[in-house]
């Protein structure tokens, strides 16, 4: 047994779920934006994370491989953009988050 075969995980179960994962995700962080309203920031991050789990729902009922526990891949992800962290500078979330 080679010892890089016990470091080795699963991502997905087929190449068209990685491209599901990945275009819904660029997708939510392409189109989604913040009011601006600081008073209702708690609101548009629960609203955020409600469309990271659905994200996570969707392609758990496809293939379980990407989100079967906190630590895979696509969970941290999926909690750094639930958390506002990959949002890129020109981005309108990130407009809308950092001015």
């Amino acid at each position: 047994m080679d010892a890089d075969e016990e470091t080795v995980q699963e991502l997905h179960a087929d190449v068209s779920s990685l491209i599901h994962v990945t275009l819904r995700f660029q997708r939510l962080l392409a189109e989604f934006t913040f009011s601006g309203d600081d008073s209702g920031e708690e609101a548009e991050f629960e609203r955020l994370e409600c469309e990271v789990e659905r994200i996570r729902q969707e392609t758990s009922s496809i293939d379980p491989l990407p989100f079967r526990d906190d630590e895979t891949v696509w969970s941290v992800v999926g909690e750094e953009i639930a958390t506002g962290r990959r949002f890129e500078g020109n981005s309108p979330g990130a407009r809308s988050l950092y001015g």
